[in-house]
């Protein structure tokens, strides 16, 4: 078996419990996050009941000519409860497998999980075995995704965001950080265009617990250079900075970086952090723990059965007694052996890695990254700049203004609205002739979005009318002839599909080259407008 990734959690209940007893809370919900990702595969959906209790599922295969299965396996009870979860998809073809693992149970009083994915070799023969395309598993979207829970790697939350650093004070923030050796490994990447921000989007969210993704503008860019040059990566760039910092950096091809294939960055930083993964975070410990405490106590048990037995003469049940112990000693050693060969597989992975790394021979202590660690003192007294009212301009027909403004729009929001590679090109193939108007809109919708998705109670029915009351924005959220044409509706973003129907009418009763219009995608799971097009009219 080749084990290929590896990644740990702490969790944690979002409330945390004031009497400091173990959260029942935080289990169950991770479990139900581990219940809801299997169901998407499964004919007959599962429970959180069902997973604490040992059971297999066959599920629907997403590719052809691969069976695809579940099992788990539930031990102990109360703050000993560890649950294992396994799918495995197996080629029917080969008879090789690939595992999916989760481990989710207590060690040391705190709630832990694991996720790993392995192979093996459907053959003895010495050939060697392409490169596996790994991929998140869908579990950790879920667990992110979840409002009664955290993950963290010690104190500091994973949440599948990257981090923008701006200001002097948040540089030297960064700074210190990069010099620290307990932290996850930082990929700073310096986005100044849509496709650099999807592609640093995609890396946060996709690579959760592997890597600490920061965006650096010009002047951020400049500081680092001066304080820290093997750190800087190049003019909108990217670079990864390893938990070791005397490690060399990696370095990432600018034109690939800004290129229209957001999941290229990610899938080379996979190739790259996976290995290293495995070198890091060793043995499944909470498993190991769970399967100890369980023999244990299944010999523990055996044996007062046979003192129980030995005490009453009876030599017939003394054989039985015997055989049961041996059967149950049995049953452990195929489970130590498991066990043992995994850690033997990740032993030899580990070594292997060391020697083609040389810089990371002893294990790098994956941590996160601080940037909230320090508090910025502001002088109170300075003045107070209203940002909304020095973005930059748009001119028609000029992709480099409508980025400037779009990034600034992204950052001012908090990226509750984004713009797409589309959304650039249709400014720049529409020249529409009004670019003071189209701003005053897309400004107004970028402070709606900030408003929309503040967590207040609104009904999205009447969005339309809110826009109009609260922002004096004309919102249309049907249209015949679009809804009808699929191509002029549907988007793909981040791999998932989108309806752009909704759009904001900046000029109507006009010639159709001044009859400007900005259609958007409303995102309530990611609580984002996601902007598509920005030009004239579609038809």
């Amino acid at each position: 078996m080749q084990i290929l990734y590896a990644v740990d959690f702490d969790v944690d209940e979002v409330r945390l419990n004031t009497n400091n007893k173990i959260s029942k809370i935080a289990f169950d919900t991770a479990l139900q996050c581990a219940a809801d990702w299997i169901n998407q595969t499964a004919g007959n959906p599962i429970s959180v009941t069902n997973l604490q209790n040992n059971g297999f599922i066959a599920l629907k295969s997403n590719r052809p000519n691969y069976m695809r299965t579940a099992s788990w396996n539930a031990l102990g009870d109360g703050i000993s409860r560890t649950v294992r979860l396994e799918v495995v998809d197996k080629d029917k073809n080969t008879e090789g497998e690939f595992f999916t693992r989760i481990t989710l149970g207590f060690l040391e009083d705190q709630l832990k999980l694991r996720v790993s994915m392995a192979r093996t070799f459907p053959t003895d023969w010495l050939s060697p075995m392409p490169p596996a395309d790994l991929r998140q598993p869908g579990v950790i979207t879920k667990l992110i995704r979840s409002d009664r829970i955290n993950l963290r790697i010690k104190k500091q939350r994973q949440d599948g965001r990257y981090i923008q650093i701006r200001s002097a004070a948040e540089v030297d923030t960064l700074i210190d950080a990069l010099q620290g050796n307990e932290r996850l490994p930082i990929l700073i990447i310096h986005a100044r265009t849509i496709p650099a921000l999807d592609a640093a989007r995609m890396a946060a969210n996709k690579l959760v617990g592997l890597v600490r993704v920061v965006t650096v503008d010009y002047s951020a860019l400049n500081q680092i250079t001066r304080e820290l040059p093997l750190c800087a990566p190049n003019y909108a760039g990217a670079r990864l900075v390893w938990s070791d910092i005397s490690a060399p950096t990696v370095d990432f091809d600018t034109n690939k970086v800004n290129g229209d294939d957001s999941d290229w960055l990610r899938a080379q930083l996979m190739n790259k952090l996976a290995p290293v993964s495995v070198l890091s975070r060793g043995v499944d410990q909470t498993y190991r723990r769970a399967r100890q405490e369980q023999s244990t106590a299944r010999i523990n048990e055996a044996e007062a059965r046979s003192d129980a037995v030995a005490a009453t003469g009876d030599l017939s049940a003394q054989v039985n007694m015997l055989k049961e112990q041996i059967q149950t000693l049995q049953s452990d050693i195929k489970d130590w052996q498991a066990i043992a060969f995994e850690a033997e597989a990740e032993a030899i992975q580990a070594k292997a890695q060391a020697e083609r790394v040389p810089a990371l021979e002893e294990r790098v202590n994956q941590l996160d990254i601080a940037l909230n660690a320090k508090h910025i003192e502001h002088d109170e007294t300075a003045q107070k700049v209203d940002p909304w009212a020095s973005l930059p301009l748009m001119e028609s027909g000029s992709k480099e203004k409508a980025q400037e403004l779009f990034l600034r729009l992204q950052e001012l929001t908090s990226e509750h609205i984004i713009f797409t590679g589309r959304a650039l090109t249709s400014w720049k193939k529409s020249r529409y002739p009004r670019p003071g108007e189209m701003q005053e809109a897309l400004v107004k919708l970028s402070q709606a979005a900030i408003k929309l998705y503040d967590g207040s109670e609104r009904s999205m029915n009447h969005l339309d009318k809110w826009l109009y009351e609260e922002f004096d924005l004309k919102v249309a959220l049907q249209d015949d002839t679009i809804g009808k044409k699929r191509t002029l509706w549907k988007f793909i973003h981040e791999g998932r599909p989108y309806n752009r129907t909704p759009h904001i009418k900046v000029r109507d009763n006009a010639p159709h080259q001044e009859v400007g219009r900005i259609h958007f995608a409303l995102d309530s799971t990611h609580a984002r407008i996601i902007v598509d097009h920005v030009g004239v009219k579609l038809y």
